[in-house]
């Protein structure tokens, strides 16, 4: 309900929502973005997913913001002993596997 909340006091801010109650990931949200475009795109930052508020178009100067909340995220690094392509390779198949950011 907080992130709710938080999420309907951004006016002039398009949010997107995730987690169990907006029934998407975060990642999926993300990907709603242009979060993951590379930074040599040229253009405005967008939107591919419909905001849970605020307008659609995203202003360059205030941006878009993802919020939401869910039951547990567990972060950690791991070491590889191997190449960068290899590390590439493992990562895409944990994503792939388990829908996870990797």
């Amino acid at each position: 309900a907080l992130a709710w909340r938080f999420g309907e006091a951004f006016e002039g801010v398009p949010i997107l929502m995730y987690g169990p109650r907006a029934g998407r990931s975060l990642v999926e949200a993300r990907r709603g973005t242009s979060f993951f475009a590379s930074t040599k795109t040229e253009g405005p930052p967008s939107l591919t997913l419909a905001p849970d508020f605020g307008p659609s178009d995203v202003s360059p100067s205030k941006g878009a913001a993802v919020v939401g909340a869910q039951p547990y995220v567990t972060n950690y690094n791991v070491a590889i002993d191997g190449s960068l392509e290899a590390g590439r390779a493992a990562a895409a198949a944990v994503r792939a596997r388990f829908g996870v950011q990797v």
